[in-house]
């Protein structure tokens, strides 16, 4: 698991917010640890990481049912890869895009179908996903590739 999975950075309020999915959105535990209450930034990140790792323990598992949904623009079928289609005035760039964090900042890295042919620009794209997210998950049974990545998957969907 990312160590920053379910936490984010409250910077107006001077604290960290958890928040746990089970399910649909509107089911979630939430809470909010604030410096000046755990004497400082990275004591606050702490107690937010032991509470959020002792609220998956008691569920006895990550809360997945949300992360399994399909996203309306994601169309590959793993977390984080997505095919991206921009239009400029006099040309069209189409490629393939991970999306990744690096400490608490989300990244996107793409790589270009015209470069690299769209099989290697998906398997680069999964590469990328797969050395900053640890794996690749597979969140629908037949999705729409070019080929098969070449990094090992974790299968999410319900067969």
């Amino acid at each position: 698991m990312h160590p920053m999975r379910y936490i984010t950075r409250l910077k107006n309020r001077k604290s960290w917010a958890v928040k746990i999915y089970q399910g649909i959105p509107a089911n979630k535990i939430s809470k909010n640890f604030s410096d000046r209450h755990y004497g400082g930034k990275e004591k606050a990140l702490q107690a937010a990481k032991i509470w959020r790792d002792r609220r998956i323990e008691e569920k006895n598992k990550i809360p997945t049912s949300r992360l399994r949904k399909q996203s309306i623009s994601n169309r590959s079928g793993y977390i984080g890869i997505s095919k991206e289609k921009k239009e400029f005035p006099h040309s069209v760039y189409e490629g393939w895009r991970a999306t990744y964090y690096v400490d608490t900042r989300q990244v996107h890295k793409s790589f270009s179908s015209a470069l690299y042919g769209e099989c290697e620009a998906f398997r680069k794209a999964c590469r990328a996903r797969y050395e900053h997210a640890g794996e690749l998950r597979q969140i629908i049974e037949e999705p729409e590739i070019p080929c098969e990545p070449d990094v090992p998957v974790t299968e999410w969907f319900d067969k």
